[in-house]
Formats: structure tokens, sequence, C-alpha cells
């Protein structure tokens, strides 16, 4: 957990200037400088963008911070407005942020502030022998409880009901999780430091929360204008893929199979029916079923398209960058290079140039290759006919401001998104309710994923059947992956394992010896 260390400083400064009532001095600050954590560790929890982590940065609400850091004197002085006055502020704001826009302010520590991370201990049953653990333990569960109610402060007034109705409860794996946080911390050598970070606060949270509920992870529920289901803070959906199997154990991953391009190829017949075309309708939708039906084979050929002799990345890399492409262009990604400015009015580079951003020559090849031409030719002719087919009907949620580019025009590609979406969110519900309604408990949700504890089996084929029947495509597929636990890293037997390696090899060396001794006879 990361902790604020703040130079003496600025504490004896304050006792020289408020001396009565006793300890008030103390009491103002560490209620400031709990605010302030609370506030940097939820900076970091949901990511910072290049540019902050260059200069380390954070982003904290400054009215925040000021109006309920703490008072302080008969007057009520507002703590921060002090350390301001007196020079002995904690951050330095770098860009102001707004309350009509609900951006935050960007700010930097000053030198009065420095860094510490706190561990995490998952006290086994051997360790409670003995008295100091015992101890270490009680402190530990009264910080949990702290950092629970912290982070659902309101539950305290809600009903089990309105508990239920709010959020999703997560079942966390939190041996496996606490072996994850020693992986992080002494073995990971491909994370950057600012990401390790992120992710040792995420996973450190989630297992304090975990350790005090007994178990159990609470996610607050944020819909969406969209349709799709999202969680506020720290949840399943943001954190990486691996900290996400280290929260949740051993489980298993269904997904639904190019599920973008399968609800499409539903609407496929119809459009087929508004176009004048001479071809048939197989050769029209062509590339769109292939890839539908042999992903392998359309990934395999387009890849020998696109990348030369020259290009030194891995096939695995190939393919997750052409993956990447694929799916941009289930959403509308577009063919030209020029960027656009997004409603919040940043810019933003097309969805292809971000994708080959390091292999331009790569991405003109790929666009290039007559497979993918065709492809975007078939997807572009279903997307014109479900934007128009919604322009048509003047349906309700082409008034929202999120189907809208900055000028404030209709966006195809917004408009696709939202369908999609809302398509999405009904699909996976029946698959929810399909698996549970076969004693399968549901542990988790990630848009078109699903994750459970027990092996579908044979189930599997009989939801998929339901759902090709009811939705009248026979694309609708699940595919499984099998997700393990994190195992207990070397470096925690790493003086066994290297003491019972130097026992074996002095006992060959003297097998050799004794050998040699034996021949010289």
């Amino acid at each position: 957990m990361l902790q604020l260390e703040i130079n003496p400083i600025v504490l004896e400064t304050l006792k020289q200037h408020f001396l009565k009532p006793k300890n008030s001095a103390q009491k103002a600050l560490d209620k400031y400088i709990k605010l302030l954590t609370q506030q940097i560790s939820k900076s970091i929890l949901l990511g910072r963008n290049a540019w902050m982590q260059t200069n380390d940065l954070y982003s904290i609400s400054v009215s925040k911070q000021r109006n309920r850091g703490s008072q302080i004197g008969s007057e009520k002085i507002r703590l921060q407005n002090w350390l301001e006055d007196n020079n002995l502020e904690l951050f330095r704001v770098i860009e102001i942020g707004s309350n009509l826009n609900q951006k935050l302010s960007v700010v930097k520590m000053t030198q009065l502030v420095t860094f510490t991370h706190t561990d995490t201990h998952l006290t086994s049953t051997q360790d409670i022998d003995t008295e100091n653990l015992r101890k270490l333990l009680e402190h530990q569960l009264l910080t949990n409880e702290e950092l629970y109610k912290q982070e659902y402060p309101e539950f305290e007034t809600l009903t089990d009901e309105e508990i239920d109705s709010t959020y999703d409860k997560v079942p966390i794996d939190m041996t496996s999780l606490n072996y994850y946080l020693i992986w992080l911390k002494n073995e990971s050598k491909y994370i950057s430091e600012e990401n390790k970070k992120q992710y040792e606060l995420q996973a450190d949270t989630i297992l304090r929360i975990a350790q005090h509920t007994n178990g159990y992870y609470y996610q607050k529920k944020k819909a969406s204008s969209f349709g799709r289901n999202y969680y506020e803070g720290t949840s399943v959906q943001n954190v990486n893929k691996e900290l996400r199997r280290a929260m949740l154990g051993h489980c298993y991953e269904y997904d639904l199979r190019s599920a973008v391009f399968t609800w499409k190829y539903g609407f496929a017949r119809d459009c087929y029916e508004m176009l004048d075309k001479k071809e048939s309708f197989e050769k029209t939708f062509v590339q769109t079923r292939l890839f539908l039906e042999d992903k392998n084979d359309f990934y395999m050929t387009v890849r020998y398209y696109t990348f030369d002799d020259a290009c030194k990345l891995s096939r695995e890399d190939k393919d997750k960058m052409l993956k990447r492409a694929i799916t941009a262009i289930g959403f509308g990604a577009r063919r030209g290079t020029h960027g656009f400015m997004l409603n919040s009015g940043k810019w933003k580079n097309p969805a292809l140039v971000e994708i080959f951003k390091y292999y331009p020559q790569a991405r003109d090849k790929f666009l290039n290759c007559s497979i993918i031409k065709k492809f975007l030719h078939e997807q572009n002719l279903i997307d014109t006919y479900l934007f128009e087919s919604c322009k048509s009907r003047n349906d309700d949620f082409l008034r929202l401001e999120e189907v809208r580019t900055f000028s404030g025009s209709l966006s195809k590609a917004k408009v696709i998104a939202y369908l999609y979406q809302q398509s999405e969110t009904v699909i996976m519900d029946y698959i929810h309710g399909e698996i549970e309604s076969r004693d399968i408990t549901v542990i988790a949700r990630v848009h078109d994923a699903i994750f459970v504890k027990n092996r579908l089996g044979e189930r599997k084929e009989e939801i998929e059947y339901l759902l090709q029947s009811n939705t009248e495509n026979k694309y609708w597929h699940l595919t499984m992956k099998e997700l393990e636990p994190f195992n207990r890293p070397y470096c925690l037997d790493k003086a066994e394992i290297d003491a019972h390696r130097l026992r074996i090899a002095e006992e060959e060396h003297s097998a050799v010896g004794y050998t040699s001794h034996l021949l010289s006879i």
C-alpha cells in the first residue's frame, strides 16, 4: 500500500503556530495526508499518461484537498491554505482542473514528500504460531478495515439488497494474488516501473479488501450509455490480464468468438436484399464468411501479404497486431492517416495509424491486400445499411452526444459501436442466465467474456445451439480458455533450491573423485 512520508519540518512548524489544543497539529496533518494519499493512490490505480509518468505528475482534485483536507486553529484555517502561505505545500499545481468538465488538476509533489510502499502479508497457519506474527496480523486487519471503509463508505447506510443491486461481488483467490504480488516485486523483468507501481497498488488494494471480507472484492456498477456494463475504480475489467488471472485463480474463461463480426453478419442477408447486386449473396460477403469459418487461415494469408522478411516481429506479435487491426475495422476504423478531434477536445490519430505506428509500410501493405480490401468493403456495406436504417427510423439514441463528432455530426462508427454494445450486453445477459440455470456460478464478466469456476463441458454446445437458434445466426460460438492461478514464486524458495543444488554438486564431485581413486588403484 502507498504511504506518503512528510519532512518533519512541516509538523514542527505547524506545532509552533498551533500549540493548543494538544496534538491538534498532528491530527490535522494526519487527516490531510490521509486524503492526499487516497487521491495519489487513485491517480496511480487509474493509470497516468506518458507525459505524467515522465514528469512524475499525478491527477487530483485540489478543491477536494483544500475543502476536506482538514482545518486547524480557532479560526478554522484550511490546512491547504496555511501550507501555501508558509511555503510548506506538499504539491504544486502544474495544470489547473475544472469543475465544468470534471477535469482533475495535474500536480507534482514537492521535495517535502517521499513515497514508500508497505507489503501485504498473507499469513499462513504456521506463521500464526508466533506471537509477533499474531500482532502483525491484528495490525494488518485493522488497516484492511480502514481501507474497506475508505473504499466503500456508503456500505454502512445500504441494505444487503441495495449492495447487491449496486455492486458485483467477485471471489478472490488470495493465495494466488499474494504470489502475484511477490512475483511482481521480485521476479517481473519486462514491466515498466510506472506500470509495476500501478499493478502493485491495484493488487494490494484488492488483496487487503478480500482479506477483510473473507475472500470477496466489490465492484461498483457503472452503466454506459452505449449499453455495456462497466465498474468504477479498479475491477476485473480494467486490470491487466495477469492480475485478472491472479485474482480469479483457477477458472474458465468463455469468450464470444469474433463477436462484432458475427453480430454484423446477422444483418448481412437484410443488407443484401437492399443492394442492387448481380453477384450472389455468398460472393458479396465471401471474406466475412471465410473469416468466421476459418479465422486461422484468414490471418495466415493476411500475415503473408502484410509483413515482409525484413520485419523482425515474431509470428505471435504479428498476429496480435493484425487482430487489433481487424477488430478496429469491425468498429469502423478508417483507411485514412489524418487524425481527428474527440468530443473532449483532444486530438486522436486513426486506429490503424496507432496500431501500425512503428510499421507504416506494413500498414500500407495491409490496406492494399486484396483480401482486406474486400473485407473492408463488405464491412462498410453492412455498416452503411445499419447506419441508414437507424436514420430512417429516427432512433432516439441518435440524439445522444456520444454518437456524434466534435462538430455535432452523426458518426457512423459511433452509431455502429452503440448498436453492437447494446446487443453484446443482451447476448451476454442471455448466456449468463443460461449458465446459471445449469447450476454453474458466474464469478466475473468482461464485456464479451464470462468467467466460471467449473468447466461447462457439453453445456457449452447446448448454450451455443440455443443462441444460434434464437438469433438465426449459426456463427455464434464460445471459445474456452483455462486460467491457472499464480504459483509459489521461485524467490521464496531460492535459498533452499540453491542449497539443494550445491549439495547435489558436492555429492557428484565426491563421486567423481572416488571413481578416479578406484581407477588409480
